[in-house]
């Protein structure tokens, strides 16, 4: 009778597969995203974070009076803004140092964001929008999200699920684009507290607190993101050592 060792026995076999996945579990974590650190870009960080804290207040009353044509205007202006502050100032995917971006990107990333306002509409349905009423108010204002929270993970990540899995399930590092992705994700969702409240003011009227709490709760989580990555971004990096995001990688 062949001797049979007890080890080999008790030993089982590797599928072919393990070694792929030990790969894909042991790459590198999502690095967070830092602006460039050029005077231009941290000055038009700055700028647009001021635009919107101090011009929001002048547009606060058009958006009481008249919210469908107040909110038009106002994401059409966000989108040009938000294109504008990611091309001065944020790495998009795939980023080389030393190439200009160009405005190709971004225009990419706004039509990514415009693929889910839909979903974003039935989203603030469930949540509690009005189902049959107001359908143009609810559509701008998941549009408003879109372009102000959404285009941000689309510019500087495109559609790598991991980085999305990561920014939905808040384990992404802190910078601005995740800060502010959730930051106005959060202040829609405060701004609708005082509108179920009897209080009686036109400024109740849907969707103008979610949309103000909306852009308040943005500028605040890009200031956030800002303070997170502040060291990275005075020393002049917006990316990895060699120049390209360090991203994970599953080849």
């Amino acid at each position: 009778m062949p001797l049979i060792d007890p080890v080999i026995m008790s030993t089982p076999t590797r599928p072919a597969g393990d070694a792929k996945n030990k790969l894909k579990d042991g790459a590198p974590p999502l690095q967070p995203v830092v602006l460039f650190g050029t005077t231009l870009a941290r000055a038009a960080d700055g700028l647009e974070l001021l635009f919107l804290a101090a011009g929001f207040p002048i547009y606060f009353g058009s958006l009481v009076s008249d919210p469908v044509s107040a909110l038009k205007i106002g994401v059409a202006a966000l989108a040009v803004l938000q294109a504008l502050w990611a091309v001065l100032c944020c790495p998009p995917l795939g980023y080389k140092k030393g190439v200009r971006p160009g405005f190709w990107p971004a225009i990419l990333s706004l039509a990514f964001a415009a693929l889910t306002v839909p979903l974003l509409h039935i989203i603030f349905v469930l949540f509690g929008a009005p189902l049959l009423n107001f359908p143009a108010e609810t559509l701008l204002c998941a549009t408003t999200l879109a372009v102000l929270s959404v285009f941000p993970i689309f510019y500087a990540h495109g559609v790598d699920t991991k980085a999305w899995r990561a920014v939905c399930s808040i384990s992404a590092p802190l910078d601005e684009t995740s800060c502010g992705f959730w930051g106005g994700i959060a202040g829609a969702w405060l701004g609708a507290v005082p509108i179920p409240l009897d209080w009686d003011r036109q400024w109740q009227r849907w969707p103008v607190t979610i949309v103000s709490g909306m852009v308040g709760g943005y500028v605040i989580g890009r200031i956030v993101g800002g303070v997170a990555t502040f060291g990275a971004k005075s020393k002049g990096r917006g990316l990895g050592e060699k120049g390209d995001r360090v991203r994970s990688k599953e080849e």
